[in-house]
């Protein structure tokens, strides 16, 4: 399993999508694409946050 999260908004996110999918048969679960702008604290709460509702070995 992998997340995605990141402050691009859209269309960037399917893109990325695309990408992982064609190398991967990952199942991919979107946390957010709305983070402010290069904030990594606000990222890193909200990682925390949902981090304990995801299986071991997810890529976070």
């Amino acid at each position: 399993m992998i997340t995605l999260a990141s402050d691009f908004g859209t269309p960037y996110p399917a893109a990325m999508k695309g990408v992982i999918l064609r190398q991967s048969d990952a199942r991919l679960v979107d946390i957010a694409h709305d983070f402010p702008r290069q904030d990594v604290r606000a990222a890193a709460f909200w990682l925390r946050e949902v981090l304990p509702e995801f299986p071991p070995a997810t890529h976070l």
